[in-house]
């Protein structure tokens, strides 16, 4: 299980993106946990989609 330790929305590959584009990214990468630093409840919700 690959985890994303202090998530932040500004890093790099994120930046500029839609929190749906975010969650795909993540996916793509699978990425199965995020610990803190995201703040948009918007990218939450998307994330718990996963």
């Amino acid at each position: 299980m690959l985890g994303v330790y202090d998530f932040f929305q500004e890093l790099e590959p994120f930046q500029a993106r839609s929190e749906e584009e975010i969650t795909q990214i993540l996916r793509n990468w699978e990425v199965r946990v995020i610990f803190g630093g995201y703040k948009s409840e918007k990218l939450v919700s998307s994330l718990h989609l996963m």
